[in-house]
């Protein structure tokens, strides 16, 4: 009579599980090699190696899988990522610049909350939140600028900074708020960096992406989730395969092949049904 809780209890469990993600080493990657491995959808653009000797790539355990069934040679780096970045340790001197509570990278809460103590103290060179849209999940995306007269709208060159687009590179995010940070304390003594603030309109989207982020810091909240996407139902389940590759969703050269981008909903690199077809990206535009 105790069939039936067990049961449901590893059916809940396997729904609950999340896909673990890979590094691996692909030898001999020919010209052709490496068209088969972005026909598989896998993300090309984060890959090290030598050429004609190895490929190293970020791939999840299915598409591991995938790919060492085509014959390829595949030697697995890293076993699982999100273990390995968990156990890695902080950096030992934090500096002057604070860090976050997830593997040193900022919460969602609290990147707002150090937008509002730079916001405070620097409100001279820094506007405050402009609200340009919002995710899928009816988070705020938000914008800010940067420079002498921040809240005027004067004839200098315009630059735009962005981060987290995929959610799980918040190293992007945190080196924005970063380099804030550097423009805004040294306003007025560095020369170099005045001259940037005093002749520069530089605007910063920190998060692209807040409802993948959230995601990840939902699953992995001492750092380490491995989702990509934003979080579109795209019928392939609620686990990381879920979503659009906002990254592929812009207008330029969409859909141009299925080597760039994917139009596999289940995909790592899906590109969306059409360009811009995501309220993240169209708040970008």
């Amino acid at each position: 009579m105790f069939k039936a809780p067990i049961i449901l209890v590893t059916l809940l469990l396997t729904a609950n599980a999340q896909e673990i993600f890979q590094s691996v080493r692909v030898w001999d990657p020919t010209p052709e090699v490496i068209k088969l491995i972005a026909e598989q959808g896998i993300p090309m653009d984060h890959t090290v190696g030598k050429p004609g000797i190895f490929l190293d790539l970020t791939v999840s355990e299915d598409e591991r899988v995938a790919l060492m069934s085509t014959g390829l040679d595949v030697e697995i780096l890293i076993p699982n990522l999100t273990r390995y970045y968990q156990e890695m340790n902080r950096p030992a001197l934090e500096r002057d610049f604070p860090l976050g509570s997830m593997q040193g990278n900022y919460t969602w809460d609290e990147l707002n909350d150090r937008f509002d103590e730079l916001r405070t103290q620097y409100s001279a060179v820094m506007t405050d939140r402009i609200i340009i849209g919002e995710s899928m999940d009816g988070h705020d995306i938000w914008a800010f600028k940067v420079s002498d007269n921040p809240n005027e709208d004067e004839e200098e060159p315009e630059v735009l900074y962005t981060g987290l687009t995929h959610a799980r590179e918040p190293v992007g995010m945190m080196n924005l708020f970063y380099f804030v940070q550097l423009l805004c304390e040294n306003y007025g003594t560095d020369p170099e960096l005045t001259y940037l603030v005093d002749n520069r309109e530089m605007w910063f989207i920190p998060v692209i992406n807040p409802d993948g982020y959230l995601y990840n810091e939902s699953i992995q909240p001492n750092g380490g989730g491995m989702h990509r996407k934003n979080r579109r139902d795209t019928n392939c389940g609620d686990g990381t395969n879920r979503g659009v590759d906002l990254n592929r969703n812009y207008g330029y050269g969409w859909g141009a092949n299925n080597t760039g981008s994917s139009p596999d909903p289940c995909s790592t690199t899906y590109r969306g049904t059409e360009e811009f077809s995501e309220p993240e990206t169209a708040a970008v535009r």
